[in-house]
């Protein structure tokens, strides 16, 4: 499969809408490739492929790396091997969530995958705290795409290009393989602990001649791109926090879902004394659901964070994500709930008006 394209990365805009004229681009994300029906088939019944530009990828480097990111964040990583893959949580003083990360050992060098656009707090809060130890700390945000293939056929998609590397790949286990020519690091993971997913960080310099190769094979499985607004109805159907709309300083990792980040039985880390009192004294006030809306209810993303009123109005919860299904024709989003409230009515005001909402398991 040998071409002649110039071995670079092209503008994310300019490559993708050269294939995919009709795509709706706004704020450097495609929200369509084609559209929602489309694209959520590809998650429900084949190949979806969720590309990100800009996920925040950190390399650090020297003998202290791993004691140090052992210190400073949630998960036990003292004993994480050659390969093996954690996440883990950076909070700060208060216990509030910077961003859930992968850490990957791999040879001499530790990497933290984080969220989308978030490299630049990432380093400077490593930096932050780096003050003796023998630790470099390098941004490699713009040297990698990243690709997440999930969906009812990505593993046999998969298998089908790359062979036994995907069939006998363990979870959170990092491996190199070999992907339309290309040498990939990839890794299996799950969202929820049940949904399947390989994510593979593929060379910045490669991805130009690997994603026109993936569009020349010839596949008995049905494959495509989707854009934000197939992934959003996904993420709010199954509860996927995100950054900076869940996973952010506002909240703590038990608010959010992601007690399964927090080691319980090592030593200290920033933030451990407000999230262990939380733990042994149940001081969880809220909880991520999941929420329907009033048809006539008229929110956007744009103006989230969003109260949430009880019948006495008061404040109840707040709103962290909204979207709005055309497949499914319903008003749908993320929030913080407190507690207290679940089995009360639930409003939102707008313009003064009161529209319902209502939290669905």
């Amino acid at each position: 499969m040998q071409n002649n394209r110039e071995n670079t990365l092209l503008n994310p805009y300019d490559l993708l809408t050269d294939k995919f004229p009709n795509a709706v681009y706004e704020n450097d994300r495609f929200i369509t490739f084609s559209d929602e029906q489309k694209e959520y088939d590809l998650i429900k019944h084949s190949t979806a492929i969720k590309l990100n530009f800009s996920n925040s990828f950190i390399q650090l480097d020297g003998n202290d790396s791993l004691d140090f990111l052992h210190r400073i964040s949630t998960n036990d990583l003292k004993l994480l091997t050659e390969n093996q893959i954690k996440e883990t949580i950076f909070t700060n003083e208060k216990g509030r969530i910077l961003d859930k990360t992968y850490v990957v050992h791999q040879k001499e060098k530790f990497y933290l995958l984080g969220s989308e656009k978030n490299n630049k707090l990432l380093e400077s809060w490593l930096n932050r705290y780096i003050i003796m130890e023998d630790i470099k700390v390098s941004d490699l945000t713009n040297e990698f795409v990243t690709a997440e293939f999930f969906g009812a056929q990505a593993e046999s998609f998969l298998i089908s290009l790359c062979g036994n590397t995907i069939s006998d790949a363990v979870e959170n286990i990092f491996y190199t393989t070999e992907l339309l020519e290309k040498k990939v690091k990839f890794f299996k993971s799950k969202y929820n602990d049940k949904i399947p997913r390989f994510i593979f960080l593929i060379s910045s310099n490669d991805f130009t001649d690997l994603f026109y190769n993936l569009f020349e094979i010839k596949s008995v499985f049905e494959f495509g791109f989707i854009g934000e607004k197939a992934f959003d109805l996904f993420r709010i159907e199954n509860v996927l926090p995100k950054y900076p709309n869940e996973l952010n300083d506002n909240f703590n990792p038990y608010e959010t879902n992601l007690v399964d980040c927090i080691s319980f039985t090592k030593g200290c880390y920033i933030g451990q004394e407000v999230i262990a009192r939380l733990d042994t004294y149940d001081k969880v006030q809220r909880v991520l659901k999941k929420v329907c809306f009033n048809d006539k209810a008229d929110l956007s993303e744009d103006n989230l964070p969003k109260e949430i009123l009880s019948e006495d109005e008061n404040e109840a919860g707040i709103i962290t994500s909204f979207f709005y299904s055309e497949l499914l024709n319903k008003k749908i989003g993320l929030a913080l709930v407190r507690k207290k409230y679940f089995e009360q009515n639930l409003f939102v005001k707008i313009d003064n008006q009161k529209f319902e909402i209502k939290i669905k398991d």
